[in-house]
């Protein structure tokens, strides 16, 4: 897709607006790229932070039950 917009846009469009509309899509697509990196590292934050939530839930269990049998055994 991308090659073809470049083809329309040197083909067809007039000299003065091509250099510049190619300009706004190289920023455009660098702003893409900066996105998906920030999203990628927001979705890692969340996964972890879901994991440690998990983990959380499970050694609460666990200390509970230990409690518990320590209280029986007393």
């Amino acid at each position: 897709m991308k090659k073809l917009k470049i083809w329309i846009f040197k083909r067809f469009l007039p000299e003065w607006c091509r250099g510049d509309l190619l300009r706004q899509l190289a920023e455009k697509e660098m702003e893409i790229r900066d996105l998906k990196r920030q999203l990628s590292d927001k979705e890692a934050y969340i996964e972890g932070l879901h994991d440690g939530m998990k983990m959380a839930g499970r050694l609460t269990k666990r200390v509970g039950r230990r409690a518990a049998d320590e209280g029986v055994a007393d």
